[in-house]
């Protein structure tokens, strides 16, 4: 009887460890999901600014064509 009980309790116990675990590996996967997802919104992020760049670039390029035209044509 005592040996029964044993491994019933040891059963429980391996069960027990099992579910914890596999808990805790969701946990995980949840938190490297994220850091995924942040990952790639840096990476989003440093695309725009980098075509914000570029058009603020074109943006003083025009202005400083404006420019030159407005004093061709004042005089």
């Amino acid at each position: 009887m005592c040996k029964r009980g044993f491994y019933k309790v040891k059963k429980i116990v391996l069960l027990l460890m099992l579910i914890l675990i596999s808990c805790g590996e969701k946990k995980e996967d949840k938190t490297n999901i994220k850091a995924n997802q942040n990952i790639q919104l840096n990476e989003l992020k440093k695309q725009k600014q980098k075509e914000v760049d570029s058009l603020n670039l074109l943006v003083k390029k025009l202005q400083a064509k404006r420019d030159s035209l407005k004093k061709v044509n004042s005089k």
